[in-house]
């Protein structure tokens, strides 16, 4: 029948899952052969191909003169992925990207944990985060993805606090969307956009349409994906033969309406701002272009350019990256960057 799954990848799929649980030990036989035949009612050749798919995918190893063990993944595997996700309460972007995980784990075969973080501030999620962390490790998931802390002065030393519980037990971790500091790599797996391409693509979309004085607004202690956007915009505005100084950078929180108005007082006065996301972009003066990232529907009443971010992709990236670290520890790591310079007029139409 088309579409049904061959008979030794449900017997892989049911295994599997009794690995994960637990249910064989560690320091005995994986069962034989004819054991597994008599219990899936399956040829030899069906068990072969299911084993050698365990082997392939790192949850058995062969030892010589022996028979088949669990791997050391098998060993330490629980079926489990950490997620730590601070901001999913309060961005639209991070709650469809912490579904999105959540989905694509999912699919994956594991259980994923996704802990609520309620603070009101910075602050307050960053220490959520932290004991989420701790709790995370003491189940001894898997594996964890985490988003490092953002918007405060300290948010590398509390990202780093976040990451200490897993990397004492040697648990996997992989950052989503950024890195623990703007310009400088960490040991751990990375995943995110090419943020300084999609600056540079949004702000050569803004030359083309007339714009001459660019700035790029975002707020104090801001993530380094705003950062290396704000580089990407300033390579656009450079490589045009248009000006950049300090002063095309506008670093103060959106609902500063007295930093906004200095801003726009002074003597030359942007004729276009990119901003950080959409949710701010929305925020600015009609009477100035803007534009935004995310590519989100949030509720608002303006039109606008704006980077689309591939959630799917990034998810699904994510996931398959720390399933490859989980089986293969000892790799060095990896920055994989997802281009996202598809730039879409989004138009806000706020709900009645």
């Amino acid at each position: 029948m088309n579409g049904e799954v061959p008979k030794h990848r449900r017997v892989y799929a049911a295994l599997r899952h009794d690995i994960l649980i637990g249910k064989y030990d560690a320091d005995e036989k994986f069962p034989s052969e004819g054991m597994l035949m008599r219990r899936f009612g399956v040829s030899r050749i069906t068990v072969r191909q299911a084993m050698t798919d365990l082997k392939k995918d790192g949850f058995l190893e062969a030892r010589s003169g022996s028979g088949t063990y669990l791997s050391a993944l098998a060993r330490h595997a629980t079926g489990m992925i950490g997620l730590v996700i601070p901001d999913y309460s309060s961005s639209m972007f991070f709650k469809q990207l912490g579904d999105e995980l959540v989905r694509a784990g999912k699919a994956s075969g594991y259980t994923m944990l996704l802990g609520e973080l309620p603070g009101k501030t910075p602050a307050d999620r960053a220490h959520e985060a932290i004991s989420l962390a701790n709790e995370y490790a003491r189940r001894k998931v898997a594996g964890v993805i985490i988003e490092p802390v953002e918007l405060m002065p300290n948010s590398a030393d509390l990202t780093r606090e976040i990451i200490a519980a897993f990397d004492a037990l040697k648990i996997p971790v992989l950052l989503i969307d950024r890195d623990i500091t703007p310009f400088e790599r960490s040991k751990h797996d990375l995943v995110g956009i090419d943020n300084v391409s999609a600056g540079y693509a949004l702000g050569k979309h803004l030359i083309a349409s007339g714009a001459k004085r660019i700035a790029f607004l975002m707020p104090p202690h801001s993530a380094s994906t705003n950062l290396q956007r704000m580089l990407g915009v300033a390579g656009a505005v450079i490589e045009s033969g248009l000006n950049w100084s300090d002063r095309n950078i506008l670093c103060f929180s959106p609902k500063d309406k007295g930093a906004l108005k200095k801003a726009l007082s002074k003597k030359q006065v942007p004729d276009a701002i990119v901003c950080h996301n959409d949710a701010t972009a929305e925020l600015m003066p009609r009477s100035i272009k803007v534009a935004g990232f995310d590519g989100l529907a949030i509720q608002g009443n303006r039109k606008f350019p704006t980077i689309q971010q591939p959630i799917n992709l990034l998810a699904e990236t994510a996931i398959a990256t720390l399933l490859e670290r989980i089986r293969k520890p000892n790799t060095p790591p990896r920055q994989i960057l997802v281009n996202a310079d598809k730039i879409t007029d989004i138009e806000m139409t706020r709900s009645s």
